[in-house]
């Protein structure tokens, strides 16, 4: 929530923006694209299966020469 609050006053302030020629034009509540909801939702997701992906793979030990 706070990273969306600082998104929307970014984008009120000029700081960035979205070409409209690369987003589906749904804009959302804040003034923010949906796609931009859509990272923050994708990505905290991704992160955290990646993690448990890495923390269930057993690590293998070299046999020392």
């Amino acid at each position: 929530l706070l990273y969306l609050i600082w998104d929307a006053y970014a984008i009120s302030r000029h700081h960035w923006r979205f070409d409209r020629a690369q987003i589906t034009g749904i804009i959302g509540p804040l003034h923010i694209p949906l796609e931009e909801y859509l990272f923050f939702l994708i990505v905290p997701i991704a992160i955290m299966l990646a993690f448990s992906i890495v923390t269930l793979v057993p690590i293998r030990e070299e046999a020392a020469l």
